[in-house]
């Protein structure tokens, strides 16, 4: 078989996953459709423009977290995606109780529709592995240690994981940049973005996540290497 005729193949087939992904019926179902779809991209060299006619160019905002308190981790693991996956994040917040002030908060990502999907699925995925391999870590932890610290510990593990997981990132980053300046994903967010976000960010306040201190560096380091070894493309850790 040739090699155009492959690629023909394969952008059919891009092309039919990016349709199921566009069909809201199944969210795991069009989640897990539009992650191949992005792989089979980046194997095959597919420019975007070959599949333009299935793409959305719309610019939404949309939540990845339920209405609630947020944690540290939670906003700096947004931080991580927003950077390395082409979309813009921000809080949005709203009263529980108004007699007593109480507020929930919910992390939102704001970008083209077709990176949307992609960025939400990497930051369920990150945040999922992330907890899964933590508590891995934290039992062996005691085995060891006993519970001395044990919210140091967490603090350490999980800064050290998104730590890695930024690097891991933006090596992946600069890898797909040097394939094809083309790639949708892992690429700079495009500029009508970027000027989008400039108007509609007017009155929001600054951004900013207080991490806590280092204070096991033991658990710092275990969780910058298990984030840089966990492969986040092939299926959600259970």
């Amino acid at each position: 078989m040739g090699e155009k005729s492959v690629k023909a193949k394969i952008i059919k087939k891009v092309k039919g996953l990016l349709a199921i992904a566009k069909d809201e019926a199944n969210d795991e179902e069009c989640q897990s459709a539009f992650l191949l779809a992005q792989k089979l991209m980046i194997q095959y060299h597919v420019d975007q423009s070959e599949v333009a006619d299935e793409m959305s160019d719309s610019i939404l905002h949309r939540a990845v977290t339920v209405y609630k308190k947020l944690f540290w981790w939670e906003k700096a693991l947004a931080g991580v995606i927003s950077r390395n996956f082409r979309v813009k994040h921000f809080y949005s917040s709203k009263y529980v109780n108004k007699e007593d002030g109480q507020r929930k908060s919910c992390i939102k990502f704001y970008g083209l529709e077709s990176d949307m999907e992609l960025a939400k699925e990497m930051f369920i995925l990150a945040n999922d592995a992330m907890m899964f391999f933590y508590k891995d870590f934290i039992e062996l932890y005691k085995k060891e240690y006993g519970t001395y610290k044990i919210a140091d510990v967490k603090n350490s593990y999980l800064q050290g994981f998104i730590f890695g997981l930024n690097q891991a990132f933006e090596k992946q980053k600069a890898q797909f940049k040097q394939m094809s300046n083309e790639l949708m994903i892992l690429t700079d967010i495009p500029q009508v973005v970027v000027e989008a976000w400039e108007e509609y960010s007017q009155e929001m306040g600054e951004i900013s996540t207080d991490l806590p201190p280092i204070e096991v560096v033991v658990a710092f380091e275990e969780g910058r290497n298990q984030a840089s070894k966990t492969d986040f493309t092939i299926h959600r850790i259970a």
